[in-house]
């Protein structure tokens, strides 16, 4: 979705964060594992790097 925060993480790359401003789906549906996506990044990334959305976790206190 456009403005998610992503981490990129290689072993050449390391790590790198920044926001999905355009994607383009190639292969797959968007959101499911494996699909083949492009979206412009700041820096070099290669094919194997592991691509994550970064979403806020709302936590609850289950204790109370």
């Amino acid at each position: 979705k456009p403005d998610e925060k992503l981490l990129i993480i290689g072993p050449t790359t390391g790590v790198l964060e920044c926001n999905a401003r355009r994607m383009i789906v190639h292969k797959g549906e968007e959101g499911v594992k494996r699909t083949i996506i492009t979206l412009p990044v700041p820096s070099k990334v290669r094919k194997n790097d592991q691509v994550y959305v970064v979403k806020e976790r709302h936590e609850t206190n289950s204790l109370s």
